[in-house]
């Protein structure tokens, strides 16, 4: 079973607007893409490079594949992790797929692989 560790990031205009879903209608995952990152260091990243450098951007879990999968936004928040407004391509998360979705970043691909397999299988 995989722990799950609540470490939420302060509430802030770029990370973590404290703002509530509107409804969960679908997950978003993405893939970090710095290889050797954990999760805790991307939850680190979220709570002070990422607001310094006035970047929006967040997730709501980050998963590696050693440590505990990080909630670092709480469910029933927005986070800003997809294309919101005319860029959203999936209809039913239009008009903005920030205010509808839970979002996860994997820092690892081979996590993504077998999460694809996993859903593949089923």
């Amino acid at each position: 079973m995989v722990k799950v560790v609540k470490n939420f990031v302060k509430v802030n205009q770029y990370t973590r607007p404290g703002l509530k879903l509107a409804g969960v209608k679908g997950i978003v995952m993405h893939w970090t893409a710095a290889p050797g990152a954990s999760a805790l260091n991307e939850r680190n990243y979220f709570n002070g490079t990422c607001i310094v450098d006035k970047r929006y951007a967040s997730a709501h879990y980050f998963a590696d594949h050693k440590e505990a999968q990080h909630i670092i936004i709480p469910e029933n928040e927005v986070v800003y992790h997809a294309h919101d407004q005319n860029r959203c391509y999936v209809s039913f998360l239009k008009p903005n797929a920030n205010t509808k979705s839970i979002s996860v970043e994997i820092a690892h691909i081979n996590l993504i692989l077998r999460i694809f397999i996993i859903f593949y299988i089923c």
